[in-house]
């Protein structure tokens, strides 16, 4: 399969509509003056934001549309790179991020290590990786595993588009690997997922309640998970 060329297409037919809330969960901890790599930009909606926070936005994909994208919201540093097959481009360790972010991109990489180790590359000691996935610990998986199902569903950590699954313990695991620290997790709830929860949830107090635990359970309740990782000094590792 030519992922290029899928990714292509993917990106020039899908539109805008993005769950704004998922990507503040970001945005607010990042600081005007920082240099800011995000690794498999998608539609640049996600840098836009960064970029208008006054930050120093790199950004890296592997289709070409997606990088058109980003040039059309004002992104000037944008790379091609296929983080599955490809490391990052070597200028990038003589002049090292602040921080790194990947959003609701690793579970569609076929090595989502890579994301992680080239990431760490290219931090500064004390830098901030920031990753977002999806929660296949999401207490309706572990539910539906306990009979037996394992369902795939569009808009849900099964996605067809997902290449690996991912909970709270393997994401900080594989972070360690590297020399990242897991220093924070955080949940968001993903309520408008129609395939995990009813119409019930959106209604108050449900959705309150709903969103109270996510905040307290985020392995449990999140459909999305935040890691906040920090590199540790070289001699650290």
């Amino acid at each position: 399969m030519d992922l290029e060329k899928f990714y292509d297409e993917y990106w020039t037919n899908i539109g805008e509509t993005v769950d704004h809330s998922r990507l503040n969960m970001i945005v607010r901890r990042i600081e005007s003056g920082k240099k800011v790599l995000e690794i498999n930009c998608g539609l640049s909606i996600l840098a836009e934001k960064i970029a208008k926070k006054g930050a120093d936005i790199t950004v890296t994909d592997l289709s070409n549309i997606a990088l058109e994208r980003a040039r059309s919201k004002g992104i000037k540093k944008t790379f091609k790179v296929d983080i599955d097959t490809q490391p990052l481009p070597s200028s990038f360790e003589s002049s090292k991020f602040d921080i790194i972010v990947s959003s609701s991109m690793i579970e569609h990489c076929f090595f989502p290590e890579n994301t992680l180790r080239e990431g760490a590359k290219v931090l500064k000691d004390g830098g901030k990786f920031f990753a977002m996935v999806s929660n296949i610990g999401h207490w309706k998986f572990r539910l539906w595993l306990l009979f037996g199902r394992f369902p795939y569903l569009e808009g849900t950590p099964t996605d067809m588009l997902h290449l690996r699954f991912l909970t709270v313990h393997s994401l900080k695991e594989l972070g360690k690997k590297f020399g990242l620290e897991p220093e924070k997790v955080e949940g968001h709830p993903g309520l408008w997922a129609g395939s995990l929860y009813s119409k019930l949830f959106v209604i108050p107090p449900v959705k309150q309640i709903y969103e109270l635990l996510t905040m307290i359970y985020p392995s449990l309740f999140s459909r999305y998970m935040l890691i906040t990782f920090e590199k540790k000094k070289e001699s650290q590792i």
